[in-house]
């Protein structure tokens, strides 16, 4: 026999603080595998990235041309319009290596060809009155490309007398588009000319219009997704500014929330992005303002824009992000209730089937398979009845149509695995119904209680209260009684299923399920419920 002091003494204390130090060590050395591969995975997604942009880069460089394709075009044009004119003018092109989509270059020869036109037959004095003024007999029109980020800006101008104001005022009052006796600015009566059909000659001639104004340049910009203004100065020629996208196939966009839509906005004429409190926000007269240091906007929301919700109706600091746009009639601030990303997106067209809609450049897929709608605010803000939205006309209507909701059948998807939980709810919400999630059954009660279903879609087996045990909680509460309920497993023994039908469940599904054949049972459940 040994002695005690001869022999340690182990109990069953020793013996499980011993397992917890292995389980500890074993758990630290998974954790750093975790953390290398994990580290792995990340070189492999940035690697990828970085192919995938490059893959991106080299197609849509395929569709992309030089603008000095079209120089000898444009030079040709100047030179006829000249001797048509009896004048001498000269074309200065710059920039001319700047690359642009085929298509956006094909469809801008013709407005570039009227704007040339019109400065030489409108903007260009004769030899004689220039030599008078002071300046080169020899007319010049100065056209200019740059980039500027994924934007190309295309500048066309002369050096010619600028456009007359006092004629467009006259014009404008014997069309009665202005009172006599109205004070109007320079930017307006810009605004003026492009309007359908307005013309400052009397008659139409081959050179001077040919009978189409300059609201034919401006539609065609728009076409393309850009924006036209124009700028003169008496005596010292006359500018007109194009922003044009540097492809129609992809763009630079924010995803934003507006009430509970996500939407992607395109950088189209999005000037600055600022942060919740760095303005502003006013209620004056019939609208809202929001000001930034020295500088004051008129405000609008992007809810109210799209049709989904009113104005705001606080005063004080913004406490949403706030997009300041250009549009025509100048800058304004459009508030949004989050920004969530910026990346650059695929832009698909809707299809023939769905009409142009004002506004839309058109659709995108996101990573996660859903489909966004891409909006050009300069657009959407130009549309009439929308922009221009009243925040007291029908006051308090967006409060009564959220608590209106939806007018869906709410079905509750409570799964533990987040894959078989996402797939199974974007079935069901596909399929017409409003969807909420759970990700155990003590989460659902929480969901229930807040929010009555129309039917319970669950599985067997979850942690902390597994689908067998919230059926029968919820056969058990009298409000939720007749709750029907699916449950949807990968157990497919015969114990299983008559355990759950004992439980209170309506309908037993065993995955791999027909999609057809479950739509169908929670569409018949639903119908008899209510």
């Amino acid at each position: 026999e040994f002695d005690p002091l001869e022999l340690d003494q182990y109990n069953e204390l020793h013996t499980v603080s011993r397992r917890l130090v292995e389980a500890a060590t074993d758990s630290r050395e998974m954790g750093r595998a975790v953390e290398a591969h994990l580290l792995t995975l990340n070189e492999m997604l940035t690697q990828q990235g970085r192919l995938n942009r490059e893959t991106q880069e080299a197609v849509m460089h395929t569709r992309m041309i030089a603008v000095k394709t079209i120089v000898p075009r444009l030079q040709r044009n100047v030179r006829q319009a000249s001797r048509t004119a009896g004048k001498e003018v000269v074309l200065e092109c710059i920039g001319t290596d700047t690359m642009m989509d085929s298509d956006v270059i094909n469809d801008l020869v013709d407005p570039l060809m009227h704007l040339l036109r019109n400065a030489v037959d409108h903007g260009i004095e004769d030899p004689s009155s220039r030599t008078g003024a002071g300046k080169d007999p020899r007319g010049r029109i100065r056209l200019e490309f740059h980039r500027e980020g994924n934007q190309v800006l295309v500048r066309c101008g002369d050096d010619g007398a600028g456009l007359d104001w006092a004629r467009i005022r006259e014009v404008a009052a014997s069309r009665k588009l202005v009172r006599e006796g109205q004070a109007l600015t320079k930017a307006e009566l810009c605004q003026l000319i492009l309007r359908p059909s307005f013309s400052t000659r009397p008659a139409a001639t081959q050179l001077s219009g040919r009978g189409i104004g300059l609201d034919a340049v401006r539609s065609c910009i728009a076409r393309l997704g850009g924006s036209l203004s124009v700028h003169s100065e008496n005596g010292k020629g006359c500018r007109f500014d194009m922003r044009l996208p540097l492809t129609l196939v992809s763009t630079h966009a924010l995803l934003v929330r507006a009430r509970d839509r996500l939407l992607a906005v395109s950088n189209r004429g999005v000037e600055q992005i600022l942060h919740p409190g760095s303005g502003e926000e006013r209620r004056d007269g019939d609208g809202h303002t929001f000001s930034v240091g020295d500088d004051v906007y008129s405000a609008t929301t992007l809810a109210a824009i799209i049709g989904v919700g009113r104005e705001r109706k606080k005063n004080g600091s913004a406490a949403s992000p706030v997009l300041i746009v250009q549009s025509d009639s100048g800058p304004r601030a459009v508030f949004v209730d989050a920004i969530l990303d910026s990346r650059d997106l695929v832009i698909k067209s809707l299809g023939r089937y769905i009409p142009k809609l004002r506004g839309v450049a058109g659709a995108t897929i996101l990573g996660d398979g859903r489909v966004t709608p891409v909006l050009d605010l300069p657009e959407l803000l130009r549309t009439p009845g929308l922009a221009g939205f009243d925040i007291d006309s029908a006051p308090e209507q967006d409060e009564i149509a959220q608590s209106a909701g939806s007018g869906l059948p709410y079905a509750l998807v409570v799964d533990d695995s987040l894959s078989a939980r996402r797939a199974l709810a974007q079935f069901i919400g596909d399929s017409g119904f409003e969807v909420g999630t759970a990700r155990d059954g003590l989460e659902a009660i929480d969901l229930i209680n807040a929010k009555r279903p129309d039917v319970v879609l669950l599985d067997l087996e979850m942690p902390r209260m597994n689908g067998l045990e919230l059926t029968s909680h919820i056969r058990a509460n009298s409000a939720t009684r007749r709750l029907p309920i699916v449950m949807v497993t990968s157990r497919s023994t015969e114990k299983h299923r008559r355990q759950a039908i004992a439980a209170g469940v309506d309908h037993y599904v065993t995955k791999p399920f027909s999609e057809d054949e479950l739509i169908g049972t929670v569409e018949s459940l639903c119908r008899s419920d209510s």
